[in-house]
């Protein structure tokens, strides 16, 4: 039988204005028809805003690209910029469809930030800007990929509002495709979007969700988010003592 997952409480999560629009988009398929509450949280890299900076100093951007590294002032003036831009869009679907809306703009890291704020939350949508000139397919994680279940409806309500397909990799703990090579097939697909539920564990940790993001290149959907493993496991073995000796 079909499922219906819970999404009345969707939160948006990115680095940037241009990462978090690509999730928006998403945002208004699922949120079409329902009643929810939406946030969005952006999170800038703590070390652009307090890197030292001295006359001339230039940074590379993610295209190669050499430019002189912003100021401090200038700096802010981004991060004002992309926060307005962010906000804006989240309170015009907000005005549609949301019962309420609330915005948070800081810096630090963003995985830390996504482990404080999930418990309050059915659905995460974790933003990266699109990179593809194609549309690919929506990608769902799944241990039972041949039958009904929250991740698959999901993923055919995107790819259909997208005009694309959807695709099943098998996330079941011991099967022939083990994570690391989800994760490598992952990176070929040129993805339009990934959906998993965490209540499923396909994804274990917020180190794994980054992970994923890295290689999908395109935004996450994480159904039932709080169940997700927000705390580092322990190692097995006790680090070394200051004299390098090993209890």
């Amino acid at each position: 039988m079909e499922t219906h997952p819970k999404i009345g409480r969707m939160l948006v999560g990115a680095e940037s204005y241009a990462d978090a629009e690509a999730a928006l988009r998403l945002v208004t398929i699922l949120a079409t028809g329902r009643s929810v509450d939406l946030g969005g949280l952006l999170v800038l890299d703590a070390a652009l805003e307090g890197a030292p900076r001295w006359p001339g100093q230039r940074i590379v951007t993610e295209t190669g690209m050499m430019l002189l590294a912003p100021s401090q002032d200038q700096m802010r003036s981004l991060i004002e910029s992309e926060a307005r831009a962010f906000r804006g869009r989240l309170n015009e679907i907000a005005h549609a469809c949301a019962l309420g809306c609330s915005f948070e703009a800081k810096t630090g890291d963003l995985m830390r930030s996504i482990a404080q704020a999930v418990d309050a939350w059915d659905v995460l949508l974790l933003g990266h800007r699109t990179l593809h000139r194609r549309v690919g397919p929506v990608v769902y994680l799944d241990a039972s990929p041949d039958y009904a279940s929250d991740a698959r409806s999901v993923a055919a309500l995107l790819a259909d509002a997208l005009k694309t397909s959807a695709i099943a990799l098998d996330a079941r703990t011991g099967a022939a495709d083990p994570k690391n090579r989800v994760f490598s097939r992952i990176d070929r697909l040129n993805a339009s979007a990934v959906v998993i539920d965490a209540g499923k564990k396909p994804v274990l940790t917020l180190q794994e969700l980054s992970l994923l993001l890295e290689r999908a290149r395109c935004p996450v959907v994480v159904l039932r988010v709080s169940k997700l493993e927000t705390r580092p496991k322990q190692s097995e073995h006790p680090p070394p003592t200051a004299g390098g000796d090993v209890g």
